[in-house]
């Protein structure tokens, strides 16, 4: 449903928002009645030429020029909107989004399937479902919800760090030292059950760390036999390896067993890596494998790792996590707080730059790179993870990933951090965190695809210490699309957005939630779920505003402190 107004858009003057004909046709009218006072034929011929050129003028000013006294120091919006101006007074950042000027560089989509979610191989029957209780539908349906606005069924990674820790035991048999999980048939029918009535690509992982190759071998052939040949995406080799010397993989009566010893390098992981995909690839020719699957520790190894491996390889994959809960000095960049997770270092910081840098190398093998696993906060997330700042993270995530060519980003369910969570009593029920939200705001935000047009991005100003992020797409329609999320902990203010060259009157949508830290409560069109939801189903009238086109074809988006919104924009036709 299409409301009337914005009820968050500030009172302005009337004639601010007048259309520059209208503006020449007062001033001109002011003009005639002036005119009456000039007694010589001359002086009314000059009054009227300047009254004209004054109409022009006025017309053509932009309209915070127009109430100078309200907003000092507007100047106009170009397209190169990087160079240092003054903004005015309520405006928190402005750009230009120009889909003909940038098409050449819009060469940058969204892949298929760019979304995704990650589950521990033990877990995963909590959304498949398993034959005691019966299909997981509110897994598909929530899944779906994310497809239909024409970027994929969400790509569906199954591993963890209880890859290499399970394995595949349908007769029970008892489990070998460092292995602390058993799947046996009902997981398989699961996961058949899901992999028949869905499209969503598959991840699945196999393990390294345990020496035993058959470890992995058992669970492929298995998986192979239940799915056939061509249904899993990719295999995933291990999960995170430089953490197999300091992590133990269990405690038991002989003390914590570790994988490897704690000098365990990249060097010798390379080696072991190559010699369990030949023996896999050797027993499943033509079998597709993923990896490295490590955080951003050794990804400076990975252009090593890809030109060592790439004839066993489809995917290359990482994980990121910006904070971990195990650091514990609040002086040292991985400690989590609500500042540091909304700030841009979060997404484009070291971490993010390394992700991009990994992505181009992905691209020189021919392979496409995808986050296999992120979230928030290691460790369980935390207090942060439940959060809609974690949304406002995720969402600022997914839109930078997918502008640098990353293949697709998997959110990781087994912390506080997850989209969403099931539970079973007589019919499954699921709980929808703040960061499903995030996930449906960038599937509108990217809905058929559109490629991405980096000036409005790069060439955003914004006003000094304000944290407002913009990305700006158009699709094979021409519809422009650009989310806004303003990360700000104080400042609320209006995003002036100039889309020249055809278009027309557009919409705004908007990401609410009560405050930052909070954990229900969010919104996304007006709509929200139930908590727990029985059926998926968002409730609520769908709300989206008119956004009028201003002066030099600039719309003004206003934002408040911790939101989002999409702006959208038809070409006119």
């Amino acid at each position: 449903m299409k409301a009337r107004t914005d009820p968050l858009r500030p009172a302005g003057k009337t004639f601010t928002r007048l259309h520059p004909i209208w503006r020449v046709g007062i001033v001109a009218a002011l003009a005639g009645i002036l005119n009456r006072r000039k007694s010589s034929p001359a002086g009314r011929r000059a009054h009227v030429l300047w009254s004209a050129v004054a109409a022009v003028a006025i017309a053509l000013l932009p309209s915070g020029a127009a109430r100078a006294a309200a907003f000092p120091g507007e100047s106009t919006v170009t397209a190169r909107a990087s160079a240092p101006a003054r903004l005015p007074a309520g405006t928190i950042a402005r750009t230009t989004v120009d889909p003909l000027a940038l098409s050449r560089l819009a060469r940058v989509r969204p892949f298929p399937s760019f979304l995704g979610v990650s589950y521990e191989l033990h877990q995963f029957p909590s959304a498949t479902g398993v034959p005691a209780t019966g299909p997981n539908y509110l897994f598909d349906r929530l899944l779906y919800g994310l497809a239909r606005y024409g970027g994929g069924w969400p790509t569906v990674r199954v591993g963890g760090g209880s890859t290499d820790d399970t394995f595949w035991n349908p007769d029970g048999e008892p489990r070998p030292r460092g292995i602390n999980h058993s799947i046996g048939q009902a997981w398989l029918a699961g996961l058949t059950s899901f992999a028949t009535r869905s499209r969503a690509p598959l991840i699945l992982g196999l393990n390294l760390a345990t020496p035993d190759p058959g470890i992995a071998g058992n669970l492929a052939a298995a998986i192979q036999g239940a799915l056939g040949a061509g249904r899993v995406l990719s295999y995933e080799l291990g999960n995170e390896p430089e953490l197999y010397g300091i992590e133990p993989r269990s405690t038991d009566a002989e003390g914590r067993f570790f994988a490897r010893p704690r000098n365990y390098s990249f060097s010798q992981y390379l080696s072991e890596f190559s010699a369990r995909a030949r023996y896999l690839r050797q027993a499943f020719p033509g079998l597709p494998l993923s990896g490295p699957a490590i955080g951003t520790v050794w990804t400076p190894g990975l252009p090593t790792f890809l030109s060592q491996n790439r004839a066993a390889l489809n995917l290359a994959t990482l994980h990121y996590y910006p904070f971990c809960t195990c650091v514990t000095d609040p002086r040292a960049p991985g400690y989590p707080t609500l500042y540091r997770l909304l700030s841009p270092q979060a997404v484009l910081g070291f971490l993010g730059q390394r992700i991009a840098a990994a992505a181009t190398q992905a691209r020189r093998q021919r392979l496409g790179l995808r986050l296999s696993e992120v979230g928030s906060v290691a460790g369980g997330g935390g207090a942060l993870g439940p959060s809609f700042a974690s949304a406002l993270w995720g969402a600022d995530v997914m839109l930078a990933m997918s502008a640098v060519d990353v293949r697709g980003v998997n959110f990781h369910t087994s912390g506080t951090y997850t989209p969403f969570a099931f539970s079973y009593d007589q019919g499954w029920r699921a709980s929808v965190n703040p960061l499903y939200y995030a996930m449906l705001f960038y599937a509108r935000a990217t809905a058929n695809r559109g490629r991405f047009l980096p000036n409005a991005t790069t060439g955003i100003q914004r006003a000094a210490g304000v944290n407002v992020s913009l990305w700006a797409n158009v699709d094979h329609r021409g519809t422009v699309r650009v989310a806004i999320l303003n990360k700000d902990l104080r400042r609320s203010g209006t995003v002036q957005i100039r889309v020249p060259r055809g278009f027309f009157r557009g919409t705004v949508t908007r990401m609410r939630a009560p405050s930052a830290l909070s954990t229900t409560g969010v919104t996304l069109a007006g709509q929200s779920f139930a908590r727990p939801t029985t059926d998926a189903r968002l409730l609520g009238r769908y709300l989206s505003y008119p956004v009028r086109r201003g002066p030099l074809e600039t719309y003004r988006v206003y934002m408040p402190r911790t939101s989002g919104a999409i702006l959208t924009v038809a070409r006119r036709r």
